[in-house]
């Protein structure tokens, strides 16, 4: 019991609290969508995805942090960190640019999610429903691109001090 607990609170705390985040901005958005009905774009769409993979990632270090794989949780969690930076990428970019755009159509957003094929799979989740021009909304008074932009700041600064704290647990 002692050797969890010590082991929880450090870096894989970091990597199960970047998963429950993640989950709950998702389940925010799919809120926002279905009951608030606040219809994506591409870019938003794009992000839930990055979003998905990022919790993934979180869960799978944390597990491999848990059970002593110490390095391959390390490795889980350089590429979090990376999801999170390419999900800081997508937000900032919809916020700055896609959302003055009138179409989303055939940016790097859209190709990605319709040549994946998770529109046609999955359509209540990632369904493009929405130009970026019209997905451009508030959610109490602040851009919803900024919330998902500020999200993924702290889920990689999380990653990051997780990362940090292994290499001092592995310096000592």
């Amino acid at each position: 019991m002692a050797r969890f607990s010590r082991t929880l609170f450090l870096p894989s705390f970091f990597y199960l609290t970047a998963a429950v985040i993640g989950i709950l901005c998702l389940l925010i958005a799919l809120y926002a969508q279905h009951v608030l009905d606040m219809a994506p774009c591409a870019w938003c769409v794009l992000q839930r995805l990055i979003l998905l993979i990022s919790c993934c990632l979180a869960v799978i270090a944390f597990i491999t942090y848990q059970i002593g794989l110490f390095k391959t949780s390390w490795l889980i969690g350089f590429l979090f960190v990376l999801s999170t930076l390419s999900g800081i990428a997508a937000a900032w970019h919809q916020y700055t640019v896609a959302s003055a755009q009138f179409s989303c159509s055939l940016s790097f957003a859209d190709k990605t999610i319709t040549q994946l094929g998770l529109d046609q799979a999955l359509p209540q989740l990632f369904g493009i429903h929405a130009q970026c021009i019209d997905a451009k909304v508030k959610l109490l008074g602040i851009d919803f691109a900024l919330w998902s932009l500020n999200m993924f700041i702290v889920l990689t600064a999380g990653g990051i001090t997780a990362l940090w704290m292994y290499h001092r647990q592995a310096a000592r």
